[in-house]
């Protein structure tokens, strides 16, 4: 491609890219590629065109990257984005105000329909009467739509964010369940879930005297 000022270029992670930067000068130029403050390839002579070849982009190939033109009459440079691109990975899950720290069973359940994979459930215990909250963060590239399910049944959703927070004041009994948090952008799907349990304060038995 040739490069213009300010230019960007979106590319999906895992695939193969290349920067072409081409330069108009006479006599020709001496090229270089450069991100931040460090050379990446410079052309071995006088040169109308040089390559940056990124052969699997990965996520640390996302950022600015400008081409240096020059020659005995002056000095010239340009920049182009690279914004990289990729399926959210699997979602953090946080639970504030536990009565004690999470537990990872060995039990394997199975997804709802949007995605069938199987993991581990972990268990929050939570006291009744007790405000929560259920953080869920997601690393993805674009954002992502981020929802909360419990069962069969949407509880909460948005769109293009990286954070989605359910909050509980009064913790009851029928608020006890799996939560799952679901993450998706166009180049796929991720999911995470935890299991509150919801514990009682005490019990109070009335026995005749």
């Amino acid at each position: 491609m040739e490069i213009s000022s300010g230019s960007s270029v979106e590319v999906l992670e895992g695939s193969n890219c290349t920067l072409q930067c081409t330069v108009d000068s006479n006599p020709l130029s001496n090229l270089t590629w450069i991100r931040g403050e460090n050379s990446l390839i410079e052309s071995v002579r006088s040169s109308k065109s040089l390559e940056l070849i990124f052969p699997n982009v990965t996520s640390r190939d996302d950022g600015a990257y400008h081409c240096e033109a020059v020659n005995e009459h002056g000095q010239e440079k340009d920049l182009i984005k690279v914004i990289v691109e990729y399926p959210p990975r699997t979602p953090q899950i946080k639970v504030e105000n536990v009565t004690t720290p999470g537990i990872n069973e060995n039990i394997n359940v199975t997804t709802p329909d949007w995605s069938g994979k199987q993991e581990n459930i972990s268990i929050k215990k939570v006291l009744e009467g007790r405000s929560v909250n259920i953080h869920c963060s997601v690393d993805s590239s674009p954002l992502s739509n981020l929802t909360w399910i419990k069962g069969e049944k949407t509880i909460l959703g948005k769109e293009n964010i990286d954070k989605l927070t359910i909050s509980i004041s009064n913790v009851a009994f029928e608020n006890e369940g799996q939560y799952w948090c679901v993450a998706k952008n166009k180049h796929g799907l991720a999911n995470s879930s935890v299991f509150i349990s919801v514990e009682r304060k005490y019990v109070i038995f009335w026995k005749p005297v």
